[in-house]
């Protein structure tokens, strides 16, 4: 009846009206077929010289459509747009406008934002998900606040990565999983990342770092191929990240950067875990 009376009342005022639907697979899981059918198919029912009222359905999972009736999800499916996830330059533009209605003037830089973006952006490997991404931000944003930082920093955004990432445990499995040289290039990296404060250090200033730390254990440090093999096995477990830098920067090399954290407390667990193995023989 309710659905009715707006159709009458869009034909006496001669007006038209979208309806979107976000997260339209929750609804289609909940609400049953009946209902389902009853909102895509409305002009079955209710037969109107001029179709006023259409609904625009928008969701992340198609799969949860394949609870409904076969004959309904090929006619969904059959008029769908596939948008592609987002890229690390989209999200940026995104949490730029994002962050200049949310925090005040001079509290954040650009090296922030960029670094969200690159972490999420599905052309870096991430989910490409704005939503995510706007997510940490806040959650950095508030852990900042929480803190009485006057700026948003990068540690700030580990610390909010580290709340709401799902990858975080097999993380935490695949650091103590690692080897001893492993370990000593992760502390390396993040001894460095904490000593600049940038996003991103070269693979040769790890290494030089590397060699340091080694001689800090009485440890022989490895040569460059066997460090590179090391770096390469640390990224494909998602513990470090590591990509060419590309342009803006004189010469190819490795960047190497960690999304998690907090790094002090991180460089403090790297410490304890190396200890712990050099104790049982690791060499």
């Amino acid at each position: 009846e309710m659905f009715e009376a707006l159709l009458t009342y869009l034909d006496e005022t001669d007006q038209y009206a979208i309806v979107s639907l976000d997260e339209f697979h929750y609804f289609a899981s909940l609400a049953g077929r009946d209902a389902v059918y009853f909102v895509v198919r409305a002009y079955d029912v209710f037969e109107t010289p001029v179709k006023r009222l259409n609904f625009i359905f928008i969701s992340q999972d198609t799969a949860k459509l394949s609870l409904l009736d076969p004959a309904l999800e090929s006619y969904l499916l059959r008029h769908m747009i596939r948008l592609e996830p987002y890229t690390s330059s989209q999200l940026y533009d995104i949490l730029k406008y994002r962050a200049s209605k949310a925090f005040y003037e001079g509290t954040y830089d650009d090296s922030v934002l960029k670094f969200i973006a690159e972490y999420e952006g599905y052309d870096k490997g991430g989910g490409g998900n704005a939503r995510h991404a706007i997510e940490v931000l806040m959650i950095a944003g508030v852990i900042a606040e929480s803190e009485r930082a006057k700026r948003l920093s990068l540690d700030h955004v580990r610390k909010a990565i580290m709340k709401v990432s799902r990858d975080i445990l097999s993380i935490s499995e695949a650091i103590n999983y690692s080897s001893l040289h492993e370990l000593l290039i992760l502390l390396s990296t993040v001894r460095l990342l904490r000593r600049t404060g940038k996003p991103y250090v070269k693979i040769g200033d790890v290494e030089k770092e590397y060699e340091i730390v080694c001689e800090s254990f009485n440890l022989q440090p490895r040569k460059h191929t066997q460090v590179y093999e090391y770096v390469m096995n640390l990224k494909k477990a998602g513990v470090i990240e590591a990509r060419s830098s590309g342009k803006g920067m004189k010469g190819r090399t490795t960047l190497m950067g960690v999304s998690y954290g907090p790094l002090d407390l991180l460089e403090q667990y790297l410490l304890d875990l190396i200890k712990r193995k050099i104790s049982m023989g690791a060499s």
